[in-house]
């Protein structure tokens, strides 16, 4: 059974590839994903925050 850190992992990875390689809008992701917005923006925050202070 997958922890919840994993499955947050899994999501923000999934949502950062629709991002990077889809060239989609936050919106759209948003819409795909079935999650608010702001939901959109705090992953892709949290991922930025992570890739910055880990690969340092």
């Amino acid at each position: 059974m997958a922890r919840p850190g994993e499955i947050a992992l899994g999501r923000m990875e999934r949502q950062m590839r629709l991002a990077c390689f889809g060239e989609l809008a936050e919106t759209e992701i948003a819409e795909l994903l079935g999650v608010p917005v702001g939901t959109v923006q705090s992953r892709t925050h949290r991922a930025q925050w992570h890739l910055h202070h880990v690969n340092g």
